[in-house]
């Protein structure tokens, strides 16, 4: 069974930020794939006690994980840490971007780019799986 790290901002973003597409990917990617959810691991305002911890969860995350489904809505040094690490280990990235225009760190670090997270989960569900 593949796993997918569920990538995305966290850092000063609210509950509804962080959570729901992350569910909504879940829950639409069913029980064919297990799951990295950095929210499982949420130091939001604790950041500075737990940094070590929070980047040591997070990394072995992505190692451990087949598929990067990344949210790219608005920029984060979080998720771009986490795309660039992906890359490196040659993990197949799945990024949502709704930008007409996303950028060239983006498109070429991405295996594929979608402009909402419905595309992107049917996408993993079909050709990924």
């Amino acid at each position: 069974m593949k796993k997918v790290a569920l990538e995305g901002p966290i850092n000063a973003c609210t509950d509804t930020e962080c959570l729901n597409w992350r569910y909504e990917a879940i829950k639409q990617l069913g029980n064919g794939f297990t799951f990295h959810n950095p929210m499982d691991f949420d130091c939001r305002g604790k950041e500075a006690q737990l940094e070590q911890e929070l980047i040591h969860y997070d990394t072995v995350g992505i190692a451990s994980s087949d598929i990067i489904l990344v949210m790219a809505d608005k920029p984060g040094w979080g998720t771009a840490m986490a795309v660039q690490i992906a890359w490196e280990q040659h993990k197949t990235i799945i990024t949502v971007c709704p930008s007409t225009k996303p950028s060239p760190w983006l498109k070429n670090r991405s295996n594929s780019i979608f402009p909402d997270l419905n595309s992107a989960c049917k996408y993993i569900k079909e050709i990924l799986q």
